[in-house]
């Protein structure tokens, strides 16, 4: 798994999950919502996912940040392997 984050960053499953722990006390979602949801299925064991995400912080302020994870199928599971997000303003 690798992630290209919103700051350009290459991140393993590993160092996201860091990340997300450390910042968990930090960020106090009240509201989210997916929109514009795209599933492409390629072959039969690869999916693309494109959708925006839309956060409301419980600070007031509001994140919309579009992505798209590929999944691929492996021993009857699906895995994300890879991830692209970008935030919209």
């Amino acid at each position: 798994f690798i992630l290209q984050s919103a700051n350009g960053k290459l991140q393993t499953k590993g160092e996201l999950l860091d990340q997300m722990k450390s910042n968990m006390n930090n960020i106090q979602i009240a509201n989210y919502q997916l929109e514009n949801i795209h599933l492409r299925l390629i072959a039969d064991k690869v999916v693309l996912i494109h959708a925006t995400a839309f956060a409301s912080l419980e600070n007031g302020n509001k994140v919309a940040v579009q992505f798209t994870d590929v999944y691929l199928e492996m021993d009857n599971r699906w895995l994300c392997v890879s991830g692209n997000n970008t935030f919209l303003r």
